[in-house]
């Protein structure tokens, strides 16, 4: 919802958005009006930082047995509550450049 045109939520009838962050505010539940912190979003990664305002500040009610996994297959709740959006906040390594054999990786 950051980045989007205005207007966009909406529609026939007033929706319900809880939970989200939304730029430009939205009334509703849990909603915040922040900077994810996305990895990097201008090569198309979206994936959450570890500091992002949008970690442990979802509804775990919303997590029934058809969603335990998000779309990567990371576990839902990988804290102790689950996190805005589609993808969780999950601990991988990520390497940023290409990797010959013999080199060393900073971790």
């Amino acid at each position: 919802m950051r980045g989007n045109l205005n207007g966009q939520i909406g529609g026939s009838g007033d929706p319900t958005v809880t939970y989200c962050n939304v730029e430009g505010n939205f009334p509703g539940i849990g909603n915040i009006d922040a900077n994810p912190l996305f990895a990097d979003p201008n090569f198309g990664d979206f994936h959450l930082t570890w500091d992002s305002p949008c970690r442990n500040t979802g509804d775990n009610s919303s997590v029934g047995p058809e969603s335990l996994y998000d779309f990567e297959g990371d576990p839902r709740i990988a804290d102790t509550t689950v996190d805005m959006g589609a993808d969780e906040f999950f601990t991988h390594l990520y390497c940023i450049k290409d990797i010959v054999p013999g080199d060393s990786v900073d971790i």
